[in-house]
């Protein structure tokens, strides 16, 4: 295999993890935690030896897409990733019950949504979650799935976002007199 001028020797990531298995298209990384699957398309070679996994591939970009992605799933694996959601808005609520997050939006009835593998929630105050997994691709669909129920309003400001994000509103109709 051939690499560009600027990467000569295989790139190399130390492990802390149980074991990587390439099958076809697809990387499984099995950890105490638990598997983690990511797809791959390309010409990537991997091999593990010891406590180390090489990677080679014909083309740099794809190598470098690679080795980033692989580096936020070792990551995770060693330290947890975790983002905090919250709800603005009076009566708006988090609830946990067995595997479903239980959404209180206003609506008339209640929003269910299952929670994905892999994916810890702590209800800190009622109208705010915090989320905690090893993958951090999971973990941000999952909030993105959860912020499509009520999206930030821009003139009131109500729905669910990230702790800490500022939205600018909008003014509202002028009257005239």
């Amino acid at each position: 295999m051939t690499f560009s001028k600027i990467v000569k020797l295989p790139k190399t990531i130390s492990l802390g993890i149980k074991n990587v298995t390439k099958q076809l298209k697809t990387v499984w990384i099995f950890s105490s935690k638990g598997r983690i699957r990511k797809k791959i398309f390309g010409d990537i070679y991997l091999k593990t030896t010891l406590n180390l996994l090489f990677i080679k591939a014909k083309n740099k970009t794809l190598l470098n897409t690679y080795l980033s992605i692989l580096k936020l799933v070792f990551f995770g694996i060693l330290k947890d990733y975790f983002l905090f959601l919250e709800m603005r808005g009076t009566g708006f609520k988090f609830e946990i019950y067995n595997n479903l997050l239980v959404l209180r939006l206003g609506f008339s009835h209640l929003v269910k949504k299952k929670i994905f593998a892999g994916i810890q929630l702590v209800v800190l105050k009622p109208n705010l979650i915090l989320l905690k997994s090893f993958d951090l691709q999971v973990l941000t669909k999952f909030c993105a799935v959860i912020k499509r129920c009520k999206p930030l309003d821009s003139y009131k400001g109500k729905g669910i976002c990230f702790k800490g994000t500022v939205k600018l509103l909008k003014e509202g109709k002028k009257t005239q007199q």
